[in-house]
């Protein structure tokens, strides 16, 4: 699955379930579409659920935004119900920003509290034009710069070679 945030830079992804989301939509509310979403597949669960947002450092972009204040609240809903992975695709989400933010622990309280492996830039991302031209459906471009992987249930982080 994935929910393309509306502000995110065209053309989105595309996957067996695209969800768009609005800028004053509630992520709580978004996560509580994901678990419904995961809970109606034939195992119960998503493979994977990709986050295509703008992001900063302890900041992801998506509907009203997702900061450490509200990151229990939003992703208990989809405890357990990520078979794979959560992919990040925002920039720099991951980068630990000193008084402005960590992204390192927004990124391992997501990891910690959807007990689901998580992975997030440091850099900024791009995708060119061409880039989206050669995009299949399911699929996400690479990633630019460190990708960091954050292993659950303690949120453990290592370098990804992804």
């Amino acid at each position: 699955m994935v929910l393309n945030s509306a502000n995110a830079p065209e053309p989105h992804y595309k996957m067996w379930n695209t969800r768009r989301v609005e800028s004053a939509e509630d992520p709580e509310w978004v996560m509580r579409n994901v678990a419904s979403v995961a809970r109606s597949t034939q195992s119960g669960k998503l493979v994977s659920l990709v986050i295509n947002s703008h992001g900063c450092g302890a900041r992801i972009g998506l509907g009203l935004g997702i900061d450490r204040s509200n990151v229990s609240r939003v992703f208990s809903h989809i405890n357990g119900l990520i078979s794979g992975a959560i992919y990040i695709v925002a920039c720099r989400v991951a980068e630990i920003r000193g008084a402005a933010g960590d992204g390192n622990l927004l990124c391992c309280e997501i990891c910690k509290t959807s007990n689901a492996y998580v992975y997030a830039p440091t850099a900024s991302q791009y995708v060119g034009p061409i880039d989206r031209i050669l995009l299949g459906y399911g699929e996400i471009d690479d990633y630019e710069g460190n990708v960091y992987l954050y292993k659950p249930p303690l949120g453990s982080c290592v370098l990804s070679t992804i």
